[in-house]
């Protein structure tokens, strides 16, 4: 299947788009949009004092295509907070490829890991 095309001149023609998913009504659910990444998590009714296990989910598309709130990767993170008390963040990173060189697909994971840091310092 063709994600993309990257033209002569560095252009980047996405050929799928994403859908869109509401937040869950099940949980708790809050989501802040940030000039870095937006960051979505979930998390179950604990007493304030109580720790919980913290669940990093990088969603698919090799960091070419889709994004968090694609129905898949959401019905996904769900499953996994189902049943035990974790909370799980997701990050809507940048999609690579606007440049040719695909090392350059590494270098979307540096926000991610700030963000990851920063996240986990406040829990």
């Amino acid at each position: 299947m063709l994600f993309l095309s990257v033209f002569k001149d560095g252009t980047v023609k996405r050929f799928r788009g994403t859908d869109v998913v509401p937040p869950s009504r099940r949980r708790r659910f809050i989501q802040r949009r940030n000039p870095s990444p937006s960051i979505q998590y979930l998390r179950s009714s604990l007493p304030p004092n109580q720790k919980l296990p913290f669940l990093i989910y990088f969603h698919g598309g090799a960091f070419l295509d889709s994004s968090p709130f694609n129905s898949l990767f959401h019905n996904y993170v769900l499953t996994l907070v189902a049943k035990p008390n974790v909370l799980a963040v997701s990050f809507d990173h940048s999609l690579s490829i606007t440049n040719q060189d695909p090392a350059l697909i590494l270098l979307n994971l540096d926000p991610a890991w700030d963000q990851t840091k920063k996240w986990s310092a406040r829990l």
